[in-house]
């Protein structure tokens, strides 16, 4: 390499910046974009050197003073590039301009769904009855729910944020147990116990997410039974599912995954909450539950067959081998099938919340759901987004690779699109809460009327 095309880092009022060759800084020097005093270094170098030595031009009468920096290392990501900007400066740009998009297109959905601002929520109350002891009586007044005679009237319900704890007894449990059967698979080779580590593993996370909103539904009118219903209609639908990927059916076509999952299970919580159950359609924490079950059922049936056909397809002493990377593939797994109960929930909650809409525009029935709730508007906008997040996901696992940079990638995107999925259901929370308000505040309006009806005496004009 000649000398004038060396690289070096210029030691600017900004920091370091560069690298350039010689001859670009001598452009720069001669335009008068740089000043002839600055200090440089080589890549790799130890020391800063005046700029005016390598130019072979006098140096300056009054010797600046040799900033007190470092030279850069080699590829040091704290390097200024050509236009001035750090990779770091780069990365908080790119994050900026991430979270600026997602912020847009949220509050281009709120408002085209209408969905309600959070209200009385803070994540301190809510989470606030996870940690303290709660006696027997409190499980039996969730759980004894939802029949003729356990079901409160509209007066015993609050209207405020619930406090969930109970799925969380569920959630530690499960990963604790998940844990003591990785070990003793993988670490104490006993390959006998892997369908119970695989069930395990594809369990913890839907059924806490079905306890979660179990717990939610204020309303309280979903009987256990019921429930447990459309746990059953979504394995059932896992079965379908799996059937046709072994036929193929979706093996080239994975785009097609997204909607026709999505579809089938929104399908099987309407059929399950409108003729099984006789739940209200216009009810959103009801019609999120019923969603939550369909997909829990489905997410149970498929993570446990993945996990196990993963064991069958590769001999135990390769998997045994590396047990860590084993570990951290079924939790990026459980996420995925996470994704897919929040997607589901998000989907039904909308339906809902779009029936409820249009039962107040157009007086239709809320006991039944209505085919042409589906082409609203609101309800297309609102869908959109579990779905572009689910096609998105498909896509990554259809086109894998076995990289550092795509494992990366996977995790990146789950988290990105969990923590988009959960500022809509808690949208889709506070529409729910606001359901029942304005149902008990509807009661309490038609009270005064009707007793001043009452007071009319018979026979008066």
């Amino acid at each position: 390499m000649s000398d004038s095309q060396q690289l070096y880092y210029v030691n600017t009022s900004n920091g370091p910046v560069g690298p350039y060759t010689l001859d670009s800084i001598r452009m720069m020097v001669q335009n008068g974009q740089m000043p002839v005093e600055v200090y440089v270094c080589p890549p790799g170098g130890q020391s800063w050197m005046p700029l005016a030595s390598l130019l072979n031009e006098p140096q300056p009468v009054a010797q600046p003073v040799v900033p007190e920096v470092n030279p850069p290392a080699e590829n040091s990501d704290c390097v200024q590039q050509g236009d001035g900007t750090s990779l770091i400066e780069r990365g908080l740009k790119v994050r900026d301009k991430v979270v600026g998009t997602v912020s847009k297109v949220n509050s281009m959905v709120v408002a085209t769904a209408d969905l309600h601002k959070l209200e009385g929520f803070s994540w301190k109350s809510f989470f606030g009855g996870v940690f303290r002891k709660h006696p027997d009586e409190e499980v039996y007044e969730i759980f004894q729910c939802g029949t003729p005679t356990s079901t409160p009237t509209i007066e015993q319900i609050s209207n405020k944020w619930p406090t969930p704890w109970l799925f969380s007894r569920f959630l530690f449990f499960g990963m604790a147990l998940f844990g003591i059967f990785w070990y003793f698979v993988f670490k104490q080779k006993l390959p006998e116990l892997a369908p119970f580590y695989c069930i395990t593993a594809a369990l913890f996370f839907p059924l806490a997410l079905y306890i979660l909103f179990y717990e939610l539904n204020i309303w309280r009118d979903i009987s256990m039974y019921n429930a447990v219903r459309c746990l059953v209609v979504g394995g059932v639908l896992a079965l379908i599912f799996i059937v046709l990927k072994g036929k193929n059916i979706d093996g080239d076509k994975w785009y097609l995954e997204a909607p026709v999952k999505e579809y089938c299970k929104l399908l099987s919580a309407l059929y399950i909450g409108s003729m099984l159950v006789k739940m209200r359609m216009n009810r959103i924490l009801p019609g999120m539950l019923m969603g939550c079950a369909v997909a829990a059922g489905l997410a149970v049936i498929e993570g446990s067959e993945n996990m196990f056909v993963n064991l069958m397809t590769e001999s135990f002493e390769k998997i045994a081998a590396n047990a860590e990377e084993q570990f951290f593939g079924v939790i990026g797994a459980s996420l995925y099938e996470f994704l897919e109960v929040v997607w589901c929930i998000i989907i039904v909650g909308a339906f809902c919340r779009v029936q409820a809409l249009r039962e107040k525009e157009n007086g239709q029935s809320a006991d039944k759901w209505s085919k042409s709730t589906m082409f609203d508007r609101r309800f297309i906008v609102l869908v959109a987004v579990p779905l572009l997040m689910h096609f998105a996901m498909t896509f990554l696992n259809a086109h894998e690779a076995d990289n550092t940079a795509f494992y990366l990638t996977l995790l990146g995107a789950s988290l990105l699109f969990a923590i988009i999925s959960w500022l809509f259901v808690l949208r889709l929370i506070q529409n729910g809460i606001d359901q029942v308000r304005e149902e008990k505040e509807a009661l309490q309006n038609a009270e005064p009327e009707q007793t001043q009806a009452e007071a009319v005496p018979e026979g008066a004009s």
